[in-house]
């Protein structure tokens, strides 16, 4: 469990980072090609959330409101 835990963490902070750094390139006026793993790490992380579960998801990721 305490590593799937990391594996979500690492991976959500990875597609955080990641969808920062593409809104600021086209913010800038680049034209940014799409992420041929986008697919992957998003099924990655809806398995990794369903087997963490919601407790212990909402106690390590960080609040949206």
């Amino acid at each position: 469990m305490a590593v799937d835990l990391l594996c979500l963490l690492r991976l959500h902070l990875e597609l955080a980072i990641r969808a920062k750094g593409l809104l600021l390139m086209r913010k800038a006026g680049f034209s940014v090609p799409p992420d041929p793993d986008f697919n992957e790490r998003f099924a990655e992380l809806r398995h990794l959330e369903r087997i963490v579960g919601p407790t212990a998801r909402r106690a390590s990721l960080p609040s949206s409101t």
